[in-house]
């Protein structure tokens, strides 16, 4: 058995070690039967929280697009130009209009459509269809209107 000499770079001795160590797990039968699926199941379960954080963003950025081109056309409609609003102060004082405007006094609950209704189906279907004209129109404007 050869001596080892203290000289020689202790980077190759410890790559060598590391090699025979690798070799003998990677050969080992529970390690090529089990190191599969833990990786498949790590691997799998960042997958998912990945994905699903995307997904969950992506729907938050959505809405924010939304309420950010309805707040557009109710400053526009109002006559704010969109440098008036440049402070929380500003979209305070925005709010409060808006409120004024707003007539509360003769607000009335109406009861929603029941299934068992006449035209219960047509109403519903009639109101999905505006609410997706309204917001293809925002989306429209929102993509028109330079950021």
């Amino acid at each position: 058995m050869p001596k080892l000499q203290m000289s020689g770079n202790i980077f190759l001795r410890l790559k060598g070690a590391v090699a025979k160590q690798w070799t003998a797990i990677t050969h080992n039968q529970n390690f090529k039967i089990f190191g599969p699926i833990v990786v498949l199941m790590a691997g799998g379960t960042y997958f998912l929280q990945v994905s699903q954080n995307v997904k969950f963003e992506r729907v938050k950025r959505q809405q924010r697009l939304d309420q950010t081109a309805d707040l557009v056309d109710k400053c526009k409609k109002r006559g704010y130009a969109d440098a008036d609003i440049d402070s929380k102060e500003d979209l305070e004082a925005l709010q409060k209009d808006i409120v004024k405007e707003m007539d509360l006094e003769s607000y009335e609950n109406i009861r929603g459509p029941r299934e068992w209704e006449e035209g219960t189906v047509e109403r519903v279907q009639e109101a999905y269809k505006k609410r997706m004209a309204e917001k293809e129109q925002r989306k429209a404007k929102l993509q028109s209107s330079p950021v």
